[in-house]
This record gives C-alpha cells, structure tokens and sequence, in this order.
C-alpha cells in the first residue's frame, strides 16, 4: 500500500488539480496538502481526511486517519512492555534511555513519532515488529520550523520558468537583467544543475516573468498571502518590475 502522501499526490496528480485548486475543492491548507505530499505528515485527522476524500479517491486510507495519534503509539509499546512483564524503568535502564520519562511520555500519548534511534532501543528489548511501527518512526533528523519555511516546489518552479520564459520569448541574458539575477543563475536553475537555490533569486525571476500569487504560493508553500511575498522580495526590485 502506497503511503498516504503518494496516495493522495497520485489522485490529485491524476484529476489534473494543482495543489492550490484541492485546496479550495476541499478547504484544506495548501500547506497541510503540501506537507502530505512531501511525507512531513504520515497520518491525518479523520476531518481532514474526508474532506479530501470527498475529491480523491482514498477508499482503503481510513486506517491513516487519527483522533490522537500519540495514543496509538503509546498503547503499542504499554502492550509490548506489559506482555514483557518489564517496569518502565527497567525498561528505560535496559535500552540505555537518558529518563524513564521518555518512556513515560511516549506511553502516555504526549508523542505522536518516535526516533528511529529510541525504537531501534526498544525494539529488541520489547520484541517490536517494525511493520507496526513504520508510519510513527521519524526518519532522520526532525525538520526545523525554519527548515519547513523553506520548503520549495523546485520542479514547479524550474518547469514554470523555463516555460514562461520560452512564452515571453526572452533570452536568458534579457530576463536576468529584468530580474538583476545573472543569466548563468537562470540556465542553472532550468537546466537543473544547481544544488541548492536562493529563495530570493529564485523570487526575483518569478516576480519578472510575471508569477500569479497564486503560482507563487504553490511554488512556496510557506507564503500564505500577498504580504509574506512581499516581505520576502525587496521594495527596489518590486518598484523596477
């Protein structure tokens, strides 16, 4: 079975709706459907899976759905431990834990994920299928909230500018002048060369060709309104544009 965020990227991908467009069909956040997507959220609360579901086809995902996902978790490792017979203090002192109240935390439903590093502590210890665990293990390191503020739909944005370019018929040299970027910046981004890209830069191209805020913000899921866009492009360049 798909995971729910590929699920729902395929449906939307097959009815041909942007991220933006599913979001007004359904009222769930462009951000929310964003994150989904990209596996930062693995499961869903039961309202906002309907709603999506009233557009998708997400028959046989009810079981991603959650009142309060920390629940399943902690119930999972009570169970284990209890079947053990282990207190969770020994428990903690057998797996190395730094406080028997990790333990505690996770089996009162305070954490909705658990490390891959704690599970795989617990996991020969509490004899844990990791199939049971699969959708709760975070995998590496958590992302940071400045780190999901820059999440960017990159192949949207290198398809979108290349294709607007070639529909304005600019060379690379003209539309870098209009955008005071240079025009190796923008052969980079097209031809998908570059490691990493500079939100601003890449801003400063899309206000230049011309950038619907609604494109923008799906390009940037971040950007909720016209003014995050703003704040992100400076008063010098929006003036010459």
């Amino acid at each position: 079975m798909l995971r729910l965020g590929d699920k729902v990227l395929s449906e939307r991908s097959a009815r041909g709706l942007s991220i933006t467009e599913l979001s007004k069909k359904t009222g769930v956040g462009i951000n929310e459907i964003c994150d989904m997507e990209m596996q930062h959220a693995t499961f869903i609360k039961q309202e906002i899976f309907h709603k999506l579901a009233s557009v998708l086809d997400l028959k046989g995902y009810e079981c991603f759905t959650y009142e309060k996902p920390g629940e399943i978790l902690g119930t999972r490792i009570k169970k284990a431990r209890v079947k053990m017979g282990y207190t969770q203090k020994k428990v903690a002192e057998m797996a190395h834990l730094s406080t028997p109240i990790t333990l505690t935390r996770l089996e009162k439903g305070y954490c909705s994920k658990i490390s891959e590093e704690t599970f795989s502590k617990l996991k020969d210890i509490l004899q844990l299928d990791r199939e049971d665990f699969e959708l709760f293990i975070q995998k590496g390191k958590n992302t940071t909230k400045k780190e999901k503020n820059n999440i960017i739909n990159i192949e949207l944005i290198q398809s979108l500018i290349t294709q607007k370019r070639k529909e304005l018929e600019l060379s690379r040299e003209i539309l870098g002048k209009k955008a005071d970027v240079s025009s190796r910046t923008i052969k980079r981004i097209e031809e998908k060369t570059q490691a990493h890209y500079n939100k601003q830069k890449l801003l400063q191209i899309m206000y230049a060709l011309h950038f619907s805020e609604e494109e923008i913000i799906e390009c940037f899921p971040s950007f909720r309104e016209q003014q995050d866009l703003n704040d992100e492009i400076p008063k010098k360049l929006q003036k010459k544009i």
